[in-house]
Order: C-alpha cells, then structure tokens, then sequence
C-alpha cells in the first residue's frame, strides 16, 4: 500500500494533464475591444456563490488585420460587493528560513480592479505588433525570441529560440525581452488598438514613447538616465485605457487571492494552497513559524528540476511535447525550456505561469516596499524561470533585474 501511494504521488507531480481548476474566470469575447458575452456550452464559467466578491471575466483581443493565433485573453477582476477597492498585505507569510527573501515585512495596498493577461504575452502576439510598430516609426532595442533553452539545466547559461523570425508554434511566452522593449510595445500594443498609450516623454501625454534605444545603459548602475520623460523614467498617465506593465501590488494579488477574498500564503506557489514551496526548518520553528510544505507544487511551475519534461495537452488543447518542439524549434530533449503557456495548474483567479517558465518584468523599481528609497537601478522582476534554482519562486517573493536584462512578461490594463 506506501509504494502504490508512492507511486501515485509521483505520477501527480510529475505527470503533465490538462489542468482543472474550480476558479476559472467567465468567458467572454472581446473583438476590437468590444466585449459581449460568449453562450458556448464549452466556454470557461463558475457560478459565483454568495460568499466570493470577487468575479473574474475573460475577453479575447483581436488584433487588426493579423491572424488569430496573435489573440490574446485578459481576466477582469472585478468586485461584487459595491467596493472599489481591496486589501492585500504584500509579503504576508512569506518569510521561511529556506527562502531567497527570508526577510518579511509585510506592506499593506489597496487594490483597485484591472485586468491582467491570463498567459505572460506569446510570442505570436509580440511578433506582429512588433512588426506594426516598426512600420509606424518604432524603435527598439531587441527583437525578442520564440522562448528560451539551456544546455540540459546548468543554471546561468540561457539561449533564444527563433529571435526575430516568424512564429513557428503558438502561445509560446516572448523571451529575450528586456524592461525599456517591454513598456514601448505596451505603446505599440495601445496604438495599434486606438487605446491611450500609458507611456509618455512629456508630462502633458502628448508624446507616447516610441523609441527604447535612447539610452545605451548596460548592466551597472552609474550610467542610467533618469530625466523625466526618457525611457529609465517615463510619465506615466494612470488613467489610459491602453496597456501597460503590471504593478507588483497587481500581480501577487492575481499570484495569492481567491474568490472569496482569503488568500494563500507568500511562501506558497501561485495556486498552490497545500503548503510552502521551501521546506521547513529548525530556525523556523525557533523563530514560532510553523508551516506545510507542499508536495504537489510542480504541477504549477515549470522549474529547472522538470522544465526538461513536457506536456502532452496545454489548458487551450496545444501539443507541448518535446518531440514537437524538436520539429518546430530544434529543440534539443534533455534541455530545459520554456513551455507553452497552460500546461500547468493557475493561480486561484485563472492567471497561468505565473511563476516559472520565465520571470516576469514589474513596472515598478525594485525596492524595498514600503522603503523611504523610491528610485533604483533595478526594476522589479516577479516568478522564477526555467532554470532557476532559486529565485523568487513563490507568489510573496520578489527581486530585481537591471532594465536590460532580458526575460518575459505579461500586461495589464485599468478596469
């Protein structure tokens, strides 16, 4: 009977289903920005019961005169109870012996409703607003890549996929993005809907940002240009309806909230509630910390101990095998990668990747929240990758990147 338990056990981390989720969002379509609802018997739905305030709707965008795998789908969260806003304490519970940030001082936000992409941004979707925008007087640093690999999973060692050439799969995360790329097609992305760029060289928003190549700032932190209105440091117009970078606040609010507004713990992996990713220690106990550890959190995550696995059927039915990859992209088997997007279990509000596959840009520097120090060389990065071994995994856990860095991302908008 413990070596069929056993057995069993390891067939539930290891093993790659389509996920099920009991939170998946409402679906709805949205072409062109215009959202009506969607009565297929087979869309995404939950009955909301009583007790959850929080409703979460997902529209598809469409983008002009581009093919349909360019799609991309945004989960609204919205409030059901008349409240405009809501709490969440940043890095609550986070703190564990074991973790790369075992220092909590939790911080708490208000949260206003926004939307939030359900998959970080595919490569199909940058390629061809990528194209448009170059067309339309855009500049950019990079060309970003058909996501990423490693020589089988030595850490440090990262290489693209297809940089700058057609797609050759679909909904697989961008890779070799860096920060500056990733606000000015955020622009791109607004304008080529009609939406309202969110950022601008001027403080009047007159001047959305087209061009990340004005500053040649590599990797240190003397040689950055913080005049207002360059790209270390745009305008930023709050109220735009176009999209824009997330705000950390956002994205472990979509990494730990439920429905009903609980929430996991800091230490736990995005949808993962059965326990911490980081085991527990003696000092933790010391210290009058008790806490689980999780034994099922690689089936949210791609990390560098199973990123070199596959997944046979992603959340929307696409193939992620190794084998398929090998014909697409040359992959080697026995190399970690990046996946496609969905072929692991999401967040308790629908969000998928959130950790894992590739670390995501922030808008915000990173800093200590709630710090006096405001400004830093470093932007914020959330959710670990590929390869890492031990880079804030968790959905309390944060860090920083330098802005050129180069990883991935997904995008809001205000609701």
């Amino acid at each position: 009977m413990k070596i069929l338990l056993i057995l069993l056990l390891s067939i539930s981390i290891f093993s790659c289903k389509e996920p099920v989720n009991p939170f998946l969002p409402e679906k709805i379509t949205n072409s062109e920005s215009k959202e009506e609802i969607n009565q297929d018997d087979n869309s995404d739905s939950q009955n909301q019961n009583p007790e959850e305030f929080i409703k979460t709707t997902l529209s598809t965008i469409s983008l002009p005169n581009c093919p349909s795998n360019s799609n991309f789908d945004m989960i609204a969260i919205n409030f059901t109870d008349g409240r405009t806003e809501d709490d969440l304490i940043l890095g609550e519970n986070q703190y564990c012996k074991k973790s790369s940030s075992n220092v909590e001082i939790p911080y708490p936000v208000k949260i206003k409703q926004f939307k939030m992409s359900k998959y970080m941004v595919s490569y199909n979707t940058w390629y061809h607003v990528y194209q448009w925008a170059i067309k339309n007087g855009y500049k950019f640093i990079g060309k970003g890549s058909e996501g990423m690999y490693a020589n089988g999973n030595n850490a440090g060692a990262y290489y693209a996929f297809n940089e700058g050439g057609e797609p050759q799969v679909e909904e697989m995360p961008v890779g070799s993005v860096n920060w500056r790329d990733a606000i000015v097609w955020c622009n791109a992305l607004s304008e080529m809907l009609k939406l309202t760029p969110v950022y601008y060289s001027d403080a009047n928003f007159k001047t959305p940002l087209r061009d990340s190549t004005q500053s040649t700032t590599v990797f240190d932190d003397t040689n950055w240009d913080m005049t207002p209105g360059k790209i270390d440091n745009p305008y930023v117009n709050k109220n735009a309806n176009g999209f824009r970078l997330p705000y950390t606040a956002e994205w472990e609010y979509a990494a730990r909230k439920k429905t009903d507004g609980t929430c996991i713990e800091g230490r736990n992996i995005p949808g993962d509630e059965s326990g911490s990713f980081y085991e527990h220690t003696s000092t933790d106990t010391a210290n009058g910390i008790e806490f689980s550890q999780s034994k099922v959190f690689g089936n949210y995550m791609w990390y560098r101990y199973n990123a070199a696995g596959e997944c046979a059927k992603t959340a929307s039915g696409k193939d992620d095998t190794n084998a398929v990859m090998q014909e697409k992209l040359g992959h080697k088997p026995g190399n970690n990668r990046t996946h496609l997007s969905g072929g692991k279990l999401p967040s308790h509000l629908g969000f998928y990747d959130l950790t894992g596959n590739l670390t995501e840009w922030m808008f915000e520097y990173n800093v200590q929240h709630g710090s006096i120090i405001k400004v830093s060389a470093f932007r914020e990065v959330r959710g670990t990758d590929f390869l890492s071994d031990t880079n804030y995994k968790t959905s309390g856990e944060y860090g920083g990147y330098f802005p050129l860095q180069k990883i991935g991302f997904r995008i809001c908008q205000n609701n």
